[in-house]
């Protein structure tokens, strides 16, 4: 069984000798995203990944399928990165509450791929979520970059022809989409 714990300390004691060439106020760890995965999409999914070979997909326990597991284990492990975060000195930060829905813990279409079986979480809308939380990284990037997200992910969806379901953000933007979760959030 993997230590969790243990990784996190690793990793954070790791990036803790980076101060001899960096601030330790100028280094932020940022907690790993939740899974974005359906239940009925994990078993699927390992294989694509190399996780586990074809074919035998039913060795995976049904604890590793269930979204409240998997969620519980990326809590889990970004509160041990915060742990040891305080202990050197870092930051640490996340934005898993915003992702997620809080009453089914499944993440938020905002942010999910195209793809059903795509582990990964869409950029394009999760660094809008960081540049307003972030106001020095906006001061960063180029002037036009949000507008340029739409075409960035316009891009990435076209090499998805497949893809199961539509990104809302290709029916009403980046922004629009960003806007609307604004709302919705400022409404609950």
């Amino acid at each position: 069984v993997l230590d969790t714990d243990q990784v996190a300390k690793s990793y954070v004691e790791f990036v803790a000798t980076l101060t001899d060439v960096v601030p330790a106020d100028k280094i932020i760890i940022v907690g790993i995203y939740p899974s974005p995965l359906n239940d009925d999409q994990v078993r699927g999914s390992l294989p694509v990944y190399g996780t586990i070979p074809f074919g035998e997909e039913d060795i995976v326990e049904e604890e590793d399928i269930l979204v409240e597991g998997r969620q519980n284990r990326v809590k889990q492990y970004n509160a041990s990165l915060k742990k040891y975060c305080d202990q050197y000195g870092l930051t640490f930060d996340t934005v898993y509450d915003e992702v997620i829905d809080p009453d089914t813990l499944l993440m938020k279409d905002l942010y999910r791929d195209v793809s059903d079986l795509n582990i990964h979480i869409v950029w394009e809308t999760t660094i809008m979520v960081w540049l307003q939380r972030w106001p020095w990284l906006k001061d960063l990037v180029p002037e036009n970059f949000e507008k340029d997200l739409q075409k960035t992910l316009d891009d990435y969806i076209e090499t998805k022809p497949w893809a199961e379901r539509t990104h809302v953000a290709t029916k009403m933007g980046v922004q629009g989409a960003m806007q609307q979760e604004q709302a919705r959030g400022e409404a609950e």
